[in-house]
């Protein structure tokens, strides 16, 4: 894994899409266990691990309009998903 995908700004993802105080809980678990903000998310069972590796895919960072897409669709899917876990 390398530092990009471990970094702990990658919880910016999930406040863009969710709540503050579920983005805020994710890096803290991700550092308590060592883990990337992707693997504490799915642990958390906040999301799949499909729908984690895509949105914790930090190539989507450096592409605005594709970053925007994905935030949408998450968005929506955090509309119309159970609290707990997101498909």
């Amino acid at each position: 894994m390398n530092t990009a995908e471990r970094s702990l700004a990658l919880s910016i993802a999930i406040a863009a899409i969710d709540d503050y105080p579920k983005a805020g809980a994710v890096p803290r678990f991700a550092a308590e266990k060592g883990l990337s903000i992707r693997d504490a998310a799915v642990q958390m069972e906040l999301w799949s691990d499909e729908s984690a590796e895509a949105l914790f895919d930090v190539s989507i960072f450096a592409d605005p309009a594709r970053y925007q897409a994905v935030v949408q669709k998450f968005r929506r899917l955090v509309e119309i998903s159970s609290p707990h876990k997101r498909n």
